[in-house]
């Protein structure tokens, strides 16, 4: 799954207090290039930082490619004679729930790049130019944000956490995001994936330039959450990527997931079209389309959205049938995976212990109290909605819905039993869109002997920062209601938290228990991107409970911060993974049974009106004959003398 209303859409830029001097007497930094000299920052290190104070360096807003609307990205060189990169990049265009209008641009395709040092490039070049390396070039790690493919942006992700471990380069990508994203009329017209093709092209040009900025292009993971983690994994997927990264970290989504991947494109260009007055072939959509303003389309792909930030149209869709080779996305992911057509690379992924409760928090909200604790509204119209925007095949929702509800909510009664329900709820919500779609992953995973490692984020104490955090004060005090899920449920995305540091633009308080956590899971994700091995950043914890890697028959989640391995909802797993599919088909024969039995039950009407009108005509053509035969006789017997 992400992709959602918590990310913070009206990203600022990120402003740190500088310190030191340079040649220019304040905090920039030069870094002298073959290509101009880079305009950065210098910043300090020094908030909740435990030892002396030290430095890392900012260069943000560096374009890394060019595009038009609802073309393919073209690369960016990086040219000066300088090239200012101390603030941010405009953010793609996208919809603000807090100020319920369009900001960004189009004009959005830039990076930012964290360094813990770079090295000495005189302006002739020297060490670190282009793609040579040293050994004391660091790995990079690139992150794609989350937001639902529809919201967020780069800045979101605030490097100071990663740049006090020293270990890593780090690089926060923008790229197109909604209907400038993801639209597709299902054909060359408007061929869709123009997001991941920006992510590609930011890959390309960490190949090309990252060993400016100290990095190691021959050393780069990807990862990203929600939204983020299926565009990493289908990165894995596509063969543009294949050779630009070398390991992959994909948290609480992928791309076997329902709502990672668009299954109908056209359908959606065509409705979205309507609303915007342009119908026609294709061809006349995709004119009348680029017609059309940011803020018209961007304020559209809101209204069309259901519940919460569902259903997720704007999305990855297969296009190897019109892009051929040069496809982003050849086939299925279920397929691809299936087949063993994925980069072979190094793979840490997971999930959080309770992935549903921002879905149902965001849900409660939008529905209202009242609606959400009627009994009638919850059974028979919300559960049912979720089923329908959620599931990519949503046929038989009607038999799907009765099985849901007694896996989910037998015996509940939501009008007095609401912190039940809302647990069920939760519940429902994180099986259907993480954790069902991780547990596949994993078994495919497995099935193709990937090195893969698996982990559960469990830290939750009723002071810990989350960012459903307002979202629960809004509902202690509208609602009523204070579940223990509301002191200790893990939501999708805490785990950002504790990886980066400011997030959302907001530094988030933490005491020393939750610092220790952060400390580990910077350690484990560094490890990673250094090794591909994460048990090397749990230290002495390690040896207690060994992390080792996936394997048949033994799916284990590493628990974080309590160093044990377990598994994790598997039962629940298994029942989206093969039960549902199972009543779906069933209900689908059901239903064609009850279109045979309908049909048989006309055509037994008919014959038997049919029957029945011959009868009535037989009967009146004899009783005709027989008047006529009565008539005749009557007259011969008045013609006898």
């Amino acid at each position: 799954m992400g992709l959602l209303k918590f990310v913070l859409v009206g990203v600022a830029m990120l402003v740190v207090v500088a310190q030191g001097q340079d040649q220019s007497g304040d905090n920039r930094h030069f870094l002298h290039t073959p290509y101009g000299t880079v305009v950065g920052t210098k910043v300090p290190l020094h908030i909740h930082d435990r030892r002396p104070p030290s430095t890392f360096y900012s260069f943000k807003g560096i374009q890394y490619a060019t595009a038009e609307r609802w073309q393919e990205p073209t690369l960016k060189e990086l040219e000066g004679p300088e090239i200012q990169a101390i603030t941010s990049g405009s953010l793609c265009a996208q919809w603000s729930p807090s100020g319920h209008t369009t900001v960004g641009s189009e004009a959005c395709l830039y990076l930012n790049v964290y360094t813990p040092t770079v090295p000495f490039v005189g302006r002739a070049g020297g060490q670190g130019v282009g793609t040579s390396h040293s050994a004391s070039q660091l790995p990079v790690m690139v992150f794609f944000h989350p937001g639902g493919y529809m919201y967020g942006s780069g800045d979101m992700a605030g490097p100071l956490r990663l740049m006090r471990s020293r270990k890593v380069v780090l690089v926060t990508v923008n790229y197109r995001l909604g209907v400038f994203g993801y639209l597709s009329t299902g054909d060359s017209e408007i061929p869709g994936n123009f997001g991941g093709l920006d992510q590609i092209a930011s890959l390309q040009w960490v190949k090309k330039y990252i060993g400016l900025f100290g990095g190691n292009a021959d050393r780069v993971t990807i990862f990203g959450n929600s939204a983020g983690a299926a565009s990493v994994h289908l990165l894995m997927l596509s063969p543009p990527a294949f050779g630009l990264f070398h390991g992959a970290i994909i948290q609480s989504g992928n791309g076997l997931c329902d709502w990672a991947v668009e299954s109908n494109p056209a359908e959606y260009a065509e409705a979205l079209g309507t609303k915007l007055e342009c119908t026609g072939s294709s061809n006349d959509l995709a004119k009348c389309l680029k017609d059309k303003s940011v803020q018209e389309l961007i304020q559209t792909q809101q209204e069309m959205l259901k519940l919460w930030a569902f259903p997720i149209r704007t999305a990855p869709v297969v296009d190897g049938v019109w892009r051929g080779d040069d496809g982003f996305l050849p086939g299925k992911p279920e397929d691809l995976m299936t087949a063993g057509a994925f980069a072979q690379v190094p793979i840490l992924t997971g999930v959080v212990q309770n992935e549903g409760l921002m879905g149902y928090t965001e849900i409660h909200l939008s529905v209202g109290n009242e609606q959400f604790t009627s009994a009638e509204y919850f059974e028979n119209e919300l559960v049912p909605t979720i089923l329908t925007v959620m599931m990519d095949n949503n046929e038989e929702t009607e038999v799907v819905t009765k099985a849901v509800r007694g896996q989910y909510f037998q015996d509940i009664n939501v009008e007095n039993e609401t912190k039940l329900a809302i647990s069920a709820l939760a519940d429902l919500i994180g099986d259907l869109t993480v954790y069902s779609c991780h547990r596949n992953f994993l078994e495919k995973l497995v099935a193709s002997n990937t090195t893969a490692y698996s982990y559960l984020f469990t830290h939750k104490t009723p002071k810990s920062p989350s960012v459903v955090s307002k979202s629960i004060d809004m509902l202690r005090r509208t609602a009523g209601v204070h579940p223990p899920l509301f002191d200790y449920g893990v939501s999708h995305s805490d785990e950002l938290l504790y990886l980066f540091e400011p997030f959302e633009n907001t530094l988030h308080k933490m005491d020393a228990e939750d610092l220790r956590v952060a400390e580990k899971m910077v350690n484990v994700w560094t490890s990673f991107a250094s090794s591909w091995n994460p048990s090397n950043g749990l230290g002495q914890s390690n040896r207690a409970a060994p992390w080792r890697p996936i394997r048949e028959g033994t799916i284990d989640f590493y628990t974080i911060p309590e160093n044990r391995t377990q598994g994790f909802r598997e039962g629940e797993s298994i029942f989206w993974l093969r039960t549902v599919p199972y009543m779906q088909e069933l209900g689908a024969n059901i239903s064609e049974l009850e279109l045979f039995k309908t049909l048989f039950w006309i055509f037994l009407g008919l014959f038997a009106l049919f029957l029945l009108i011959t009868l009535i005509l037989a009967i009146v053509l004899w009783r005709k004959r027989s008047l006529k035969f009565i008539s005749v006789q009557s007259s011969s017997k008045s013609m006898i003398p």
